[in-house]
């Protein structure tokens, strides 16, 4: 809701949990307004067990981007925790990702190398042959207010600056997934 509420309407915003092959193939199957590039990437998609997905479409321009979460509840968030969500980003290939820890911060460690190791979080890569830019955000999700807490961490430290990059992205250029 957060992530729908800073974009304009020309966006769909939806959001997938579990297996992320079978629940985007289901989800393309179930709508008939689905971009041919959002088919072809669900149908190559890989079995992956995520916590969320969040799918975003710009219905005018028929794009997408998606948006992993990978959502704990320990103490203290680390940079295994990290690792994983960077992980799962570059194997189902997407642009963005966020680390939520529930009614927990991140711990000293990780605050430490994020501060001094920004690029940890925007990280440029190739992918068949083009220049790729994974962003992600680390924030508390507060289970009382049911809201994601903006952070001093990552390449986006606020649902609304993520919601602005993607919208950005979506409209200004053609979706580069595949």
């Amino acid at each position: 809701n957060q992530l729908k509420a800073n974009l304009s309407d020309s966006f769909r915003v939806t959001g997938l949990i579990g297996e992320f092959h079978q629940n985007l193939s289901q989800y393309c199957e179930n709508k008939n307004d689905i971009a041919p590039k959002l088919q072809q990437y669900a149908k190559n998609a890989l079995k992956l067990h995520l916590d969320i997905i969040i799918l975003v479409e710009n219905l005018q321009h028929e794009t997408f981007e998606l948006v992993i979460i990978e959502a704990k509840k320990v103490k203290n968030l680390s940079l295994t925790n990290l690792s994983q969500l960077i992980g799962y980003c570059i194997v189902a290939n997407v642009n963005y990702g966020i680390l939520i820890n529930v009614d927990q911060r991140v711990s000293n460690e990780l605050a430490l190398i994020l501060t001094k190791m920004p690029t940890l979080t925007h990280i440029n890569r190739i992918y068949n042959q083009q220049q790729r830019t994974l962003g992600l955000g680390v924030m508390t999700y507060n289970h009382q207010t049911r809201q994601i807490e903006p952070s001093d961490y990552g390449h986006f430290k606020t649902i609304s600056q993520l919601a602005k990059q993607i919208e950005r992205h979506l409209t200004t250029i053609q979706s580069d997934h595949l």
